[in-house]
């Protein structure tokens, strides 16, 4: 048999660290070793508990020590290590050091996926158009509904040459799992590669059952036309696929792909046929000019949320609703196709 040993190193002056055993690294709410979506999960499942104050309640990454509370995750992982913040308390706050620490790894680092029956797939309403894109991704399906779901994690990539990698985000919104003001949520970019990991758990220790819709992947396609002829392919795909039930019990899910075509040169020449006046919006109103006879207007944030729409276009005046600062995404159905807009609004 293999002998173990269990090396401890002092620093340049002799002194020995401050912790060794069982020492909390905030953010690495479930004591894996690594910071991860998994610990959005734990946050769900020891939400509300309370238990002792950690003597330093800084969320820097090096090891804390913690006195054990009198409860624990159902894996038996004590609720110190999931009082990501060292308050004495389990709740929505210990999602910064989750997010601070994201990816960061310790000693006893390991990740673990699995696949399965259960679909989690990305759900395409419509061809992608050049500037924001929203895909629908589906947890379930009829023929394969959960029965018991707690939470769940992934990766989700959006590959393709005309990406914009910074842009890549997961937006979880009201759905068979609860509502989304109910639910603890992250999604954190991963900005060397056009992908986002994401994790939303439930706070009631109760399980959840149907299937549908649990969010969008948002990212924006670049107007990237110089020289090309012809669009490129998007790659979407998932990895690090997990999901849990109350009891912490895993659930196998088989991960989907889906590859879609990129706006060609061709769609992207046809966006100029239509301009938005003046832009930035003010005054909560513009004029689209344009010759294309215009069906439906949908107007969405930089989340994907639909904040305005209107099928009822008798005049090129466009009157919105109050809306904050910012950058949105005008889509425009005409009768040669969907053209989108970049616009920015100014409110006062």
């Amino acid at each position: 048999d293999p002998n173990y040993y269990l090396v401890i190193g002092s620093g340049s002056e002799g002194e020995i660290p401050a912790c060794v055993f069982n020492c909390v690294w905030p953010g690495d709410a479930d004591n894996s070793g690594v910071t991860d979506m998994d610990d959005i999960l734990a946050l769900g499942l020891g939400y509300g508990s309370t238990g002792s104050m950690r003597d330093d309640m800084s969320i820097d990454w090096y090891a804390h020590n913690a006195l054990d509370w009198d409860t624990e995750l159902p894996s038996g992982v004590n609720h110190k290590y999931t009082d990501c913040n060292g308050d004495g308390i389990i709740n929505d706050d210990d999602t910064l050091a989750i997010s601070t620490n994201f990816s960061l790894e310790h000693a006893v680092y390991y990740l673990k996926t699995t696949e399965g029956e259960i679909p989690l797939s990305f759900a395409p309403v419509g061809p992608l158009v050049v500037g924001f894109n929203s895909i629908p991704i589906v947890l379930g399906d009829a023929a394969n509904m959960l029965d018991a779901i707690y939470g769940l994690r992934f990766t989700a990539f959006a590959e393709g040459i005309d990406i914009d990698a910074a842009s890549v985000k997961i937006q979880f919104n009201d759905s068979f799992l609860g509502l989304s003001d109910e639910l603890l949520s992250l999604s954190k970019t991963i900005t060397d590669v056009p992908a986002a990991s994401g994790g939303v758990v439930k706070t009631n220790q109760i399980n959840s059952s149907g299937y549908g819709t649990i969010g969008t992947l948002n990212f924006v396609v670049i107007d990237n036309i110089a020289g090309k002829t012809e669009g490129s392919p998007v790659n979407l795909r998932f990895e690090n696929v997990k999901a849990i039930d109350v009891n912490e019990n895993e659930i196998s899910l088989l991960a989907g792909e889906l590859s879609l075509e990129s706006p060609n040169v061709i769609a992207t020449q046809q966006n100029e046929s239509i301009q938005v006046y003046p832009n930035p919006v003010t005054n909560n109103e513009c004029y689209l000019i344009t010759d294309e006879h215009v069906e439906t207007i949908q107007l969405f944030n930089i989340y994907g949320a639909l904040v305005y729409s209107s099928n009822n276009i008798s005049t090129p005046k466009i009157s919105l609703p109050e809306l904050p600062s910012g950058q949105y995404l005008l889509q425009v159905q005409t009768n040669n196709g969907l053209i989108s807009r970049q616009i920015s609004v100014l409110s006062h």
